[in-house]
């Protein structure tokens, strides 16, 4: 039990080099984009049900809804990851028996994925600094580097990532990217 214990905190501490050491990389321009040919609703589609995992221990319904065949080029293993920090943090903040809702869809020329959770929102004094590092609010038991590892990868598509809305029961974050997926 104790060599278990030892071997979950292991990763969970070589996970949090990993996504330090992006960020750092990324400040200094040296994480080149692999982009490649993709579909973005694939890529959702098996990231939410990659997380459902995590989200079965609190009863949480993780859905996915949206357009099919929204073509993308982009750097897969970045998107993933990004998508997999937005869904997760939903996950950890959705009431216990809660919901978390994926949504992808095509408006004005733009690729706009919409990620809604039903927990209990983020206060007005914490809404802009979500987007720092190590900042953890409420009673999230994550690293704090999920949103601004999501943030630069939606900037590094020449997207956005933004807090949506946010209230009691229903918080959303939308990733805009441009449908010719041009960095800014």
């Amino acid at each position: 039990e104790s060599l278990v214990i030892i071997g979950e905190q292991a990763n969970r501490l070589s996970r949090l080099v990993d996504s330090m050491f992006l960020l750092s990389r990324a400040e200094a321009h040296g994480v080149p984009l692999r982009r490649e040919f993709l579909n973005l609703d694939d890529i959702l589609a098996e990231t939410a049900r990659a997380v459902r995992v995590l989200a079965e221990p609190r009863g949480v319904t993780v859905t996915t809804d949206g357009e099919e065949e929204v073509s993308f080029t982009g750097d897969d293993a970045l998107l993933r990851q990004m998508m997999g920090n937005l869904l997760d943090n939903a996950i950890r903040h959705a009431r216990t028996d809660g919901r978390v809702a994926a949504g992808l869809e095509r408006v004005n020329g733009r690729v706009v994925i919409r990620i809604t959770d039903d927990g209990a929102g983020v206060a007005p004094a914490d809404r802009d600094r979500i987007f720092d590092r190590f900042v953890r609010v409420g009673t999230s038991d994550g690293a704090g580097l999920g949103l601004p590892i999501a943030r630069w990868t939606a900037e590094a598509h020449g997207g956005t990532l933004q807090l949506a809305e946010s209230r009691p029961g229903c918080t959303t974050f939308v990733v805009t990217l441009p449908a010719d997926s041009t960095p800014a």
